[in-house]
């Protein structure tokens, strides 16, 4: 039993297993190979579904806090304050759509790593047992 990625097991079925085995044996290792992509598949559509959640909150979070400081702004606009607490409600105005705003950004560039993940499943799937060898996939051969 070896742990390997996906793609170097597909490289060592077609290099090692492929030319030295009878039809029957690479029909086996052929159909471990299927289970083991559509297995990383589902991997990768759990990592999606459970960052999407993730990522719809936090926007659905800055985007409330950016409508929350907008109008707020709008008060001080309308019945402006004395100007020692007009200047720190200000300050702190600014500070709150500050962060909304590297929220949304956050959730923008979420988005955009989730993308490559839907494009490139496998690829991913890769690249984090690269990181976790603990996720990477057993193979019998």
């Amino acid at each position: 039993m070896a742990r390997r990625t996906i793609a170097s097991a597909r490289s060592f079925f077609e290099s090692t297993i492929l030319p030295a085995v009878s039809d029957y044996r690479a029909n086996e290792a052929r159909q471990e190979l299927a289970q083991a992509e559509q297995q990383a598949r589902e991997v990768a559509r759990d990592h999606l579904l459970q960052a999407e959640d993730r990522i719809l909150a936090a926007r659905n979070e800055a985007l409330r806090t950016l409508t929350e400081v907008r109008d707020e702004y709008e008060q001080l606009a309308v019945r402006p304050p004395s100007a020692g607490d007009f200047s720190r409600q200000l300050q702190d105005l600014r500070q709150r759509q500050d962060v909304a705003e590297q929220r949304l950004a956050k959730a923008s560039d979420d988005v955009d790593r989730l993308e490559e993940v839907e494009s490139a499943p496998l690829e991913w799937f890769d690249s984090l047992g690269e990181r976790l060898p603990a996720a990477l996939l057993e193979f019998s051969w």
